[in-house]
């Protein structure tokens, strides 16, 4: 169970953690169910009947980079590097650095109809390279802790994911796809 990334909801005397996304570190009794899940650093007991399953998708070191410069200026980089009616561009920030996720949308239709629950998605940048593992798509993440610090991990909520893929699918315009991928980010920085 170890590394399973999930999701605290409906939590009442504790609801500031509704919401936020962990991953589990050790089963703390089993009857009832109860783990203690690492939410931003911080270990929490949790019953097993208020975590939501997340699906993760891995990418190897070649698929993802982390630079010295702000949000918005890593997020015109890449979108001006890619095709934009094939990729989607995820951006993540903490305060010296910035990753970038150029992700093909037909990975993110693959793990949307491979999810068996509500689709919840965390993507993440693997340490390894493409030559020691390929793209992981699981319940949990492949190395734990190191491969989800802030920021090379990027949460997608369920219409964000739905938003994202329906666009592809109506809109072949990859100036409109590239205008839309930024405004994404400029209404949520």
């Amino acid at each position: 169970m170890k590394g399973v990334v999930v999701e605290l909801y409906g939590l009442k005397n504790r609801s500031e953690l509704n919401g936020q996304r962990g991953y589990i570190n050790k089963v703390v009794s089993r009857d009832p169910l109860k783990y203690e899940v690492n939410v931003n650093e911080k270990q929490v007991k949790v019953c097993n009947n208020y975590l939501l399953k997340v699906y993760c998708l891995g990418f190897p070191c070649e698929y993802w980079t982390t630079e010295r410069m702000n949000k918005n200026d890593m997020l015109m980089k890449y979108l001006n590097s890619v095709k934009n009616n094939v990729f989607y561009v995820f951006v993540e920030s903490n305060d010296t650095h910035s990753t970038a996720f150029i992700v093909n949308y037909k990975i993110l239709e693959m793990a949307m109809e491979k999810m068996t629950t509500e689709p919840l998605l965390r993507i993440y940048g693997m340490q390894k390279s493409q030559e020691e593992v390929k793209l992981v798509f699981d319940q949990c993440c492949a190395n734990v802790p190191d491969d989800l610090s802030n920021p090379w991990f990027t949460d997608l909520s369920t219409s964000r994911l739905l938003n994202i893929l329906s666009r592809y699918e109506l809109c072949k315009d990859s100036i409109n796809l590239k205008n839309l991928n930024f405004e994404d980010y400029a209404v949520v920085s």
